[in-house]
């Protein structure tokens, strides 16, 4: 009986090795891909990712409220900036 090893069956168990390890690392990328595109969401500089007291400083009203009403007011007249956007467009123009 041969005892060498099949070189097919040698070559066949590390591509499923190979195959294995390939897929974790592209459920590790996808994970962080997720991850990643959340931090941006969360980051993304929008008025409401705001607190009131950083409205305050950017516009000097007393409070997201109020900072909701004129949004509400000047909304009539407004034309949007491209690329951002409606409310974080106000927030710019204010």
């Amino acid at each position: 009986m041969n005892t060498e090893p099949n070189p097919l069956l040698q070559s066949f168990e590390e591509l499923q090795q190979d195959d294995s390890r390939l897929h974790q690392e592209y459920q590790h990328l996808l994970d962080e891909n997720t991850r990643l595109k959340q931090e941006i969401r969360d980051n993304e500089f929008k008025y409401t990712n705001l607190k009131s007291s950083q409205i305050r400083a950017y516009t000097r009203l007393p409070s997201m409220g109020a900072f909701l009403w004129v949004l509400s007011l000047v909304s009539v007249f407004y034309k949007q900036l491209d690329g951002y956007l409606l409310e974080t467009s106000y927030f710019l123009y204010l």
